[in-house]
């Protein structure tokens, strides 16, 4: 990844660089964040036991290395149904209609 690169790009780059080796029903969503400070991503996968109960709660990360300032959620597909149905909140400030699918890239 490069500093030039937007956030969407830095986005669609980790995801393609997590996902080559990972769980093949993988689905990886990107958030804008309107500050266009924070890289924020929902890995979705049926490896990920449910675990959220009520909120998506997702981990945080310092910019590192080249990357920028994540959050980052794992998600059961459940999870990720439950978000789209209003039973399971996103974190403040995460629309879930705004979500991109930046892997495998194809778009939902």
């Amino acid at each position: 990844m490069q500093a030039t690169d937007t956030l969407e790009e830095a986005a669609r780059k980790l995801a393609a660089m997590h996902a080559e080796d990972s769980y093949p029903d993988l689905r990886v969503y990107w958030f804008p964040d309107p500050s266009d400070r924070v890289l924020r991503l929902i890995e979705v996968s049926s490896e990920f036991g449910r675990v959220h109960d009520g909120c998506v709660d997702p981990y945080g990360f310092d910019a590192d290395h080249g990357l920028p300032e994540m959050e980052v959620a794992l998600l059961a597909p459940d999870e990720w149904r439950d978000v789209h149905e209003g039973k399971l909140n996103l974190p403040p400030g995460w629309v879930a209609r705004d979500a991109k699918e930046v892997w495998p890239g194809h778009g939902e």
